[in-house]
């Protein structure tokens, strides 16, 4: 609930925020993805492909799934610093990305621009 609260706060008080990430693939979204929308906000969900409800697609403007991030990790690797770099070859790209939001936050700066910024 505190998500869904703070994400309309921010959507009502800070109107330079314009695209609303969020990580799951959970149903329960759905009605705040709406919401934003109707405020004019853009929704990207952010899901594994298994678990991504079919409500939650439609709600969306975009789904990305975790396996189209794994299976573009030279879009990725482009992305880390050098030292980030290093690390995602040595330990493997993907356990690596499962676990980090700032991957995903690159990837999406990487994939759509530099007008995604965290709030």
């Amino acid at each position: 609930i505190r998500l869904v609260v703070d994400a309309m706060e921010i959507a009502f008080t800070k109107d330079y925020i314009d695209t609303f990430v969020l990580v799951s693939g959970d149903s329960d979204f759905v009605q705040l993805a709406s919401k934003l929308r109707e405020l004019n906000r853009r929704v990207i969900f952010v899901a594994k492909e298994d678990s991504a409800s079919s409500l939650l697609r439609e709600s969306a403007d975009e789904v990305l799934y975790v396996s189209q991030m794994i299976e573009q990790p030279s879009r990725m690797k482009a992305a880390l610093a050098p030292a980030e770099r290093s690390n995602a070859t040595s330990v493997g790209l993907a356990p690596t990305l499962l676990s980090s939001l700032g991957w995903c936050f690159r990837f999406l700066q990487t994939t759509h621009g530099d007008s995604i910024d965290l709030a």
